[in-house]
């Protein structure tokens, strides 16, 4: 859950990946606030289990390509 005046400069443009959506969105919040700032106000909740739903919408080809998303990120948020 964001609030709404956090989350203007986090969904101001595109993302990079469309499978690493969450991980972009923490990138923007430590360019945009700090990382010390960002690092404050992100809390990540644990799930004390999953459910797999199955039907996953991931390819073989995505598979290969989420590493290179990852770079790319990493490359476009440098903090």
């Amino acid at each position: 859950m964001f609030r709404r005046d956090e989350m203007t400069h986090v969904s101001d443009r595109p993302f990079i990946s469309r499978w690493l959506v969450d991980v972009e969105i923490i990138k923007r919040f430590q360019q945009s606030l700090g990382f010390e700032v960002s690092k404050a106000k992100i809390y990540e909740y644990p799930l004390n289990e999953w459910h797999e739903m199955g039907d996953s919408k991931i390819r073989l080809k995505d598979m290969f390509r989420i590493p290179m998303d990852l770079l790319r990120i990493h490359l476009a948020y440098k903090v």
